[in-house]
């Protein structure tokens, strides 16, 4: 029962799927930085890497760092997957 809470707690944060709840979980963004997020991701599409969240006003490089272990942008898809032959 520890492990799951444990794994529960450090778990991914897909920065594109996320809801703005779950992206405050990130040290260092609140409610505002969490809704330019989802604002950028809506109007540019997923980001590509995590790193791309310096692009957001109010990520500089000391919030990006305490974000990085624990953010994921998701697997990428395999364009071939799902293709007939």
């Amino acid at each position: 029962m520890i492990w799951i809470l444990l794994s529960s707690a450090f778990a991914s944060i897909n920065i594109n799927t996320a809801s703005g709840d779950e992206l405050t979980k990130f040290n260092g963004v609140g409610p505002a930085t969490a809704a330019k997020i989802i604002d950028y991701r809506e109007t540019n599409g997923p980001f590509e890497s995590c790193e791309q969240l310096d692009v957001i006003k109010g990520i500089g490089s000391a919030t990006l760092a305490k974000i990085l272990p624990d953010c994921t942008v998701g697997e990428k898809e395999n364009p071939k997957k799902g293709k007939k032959k």
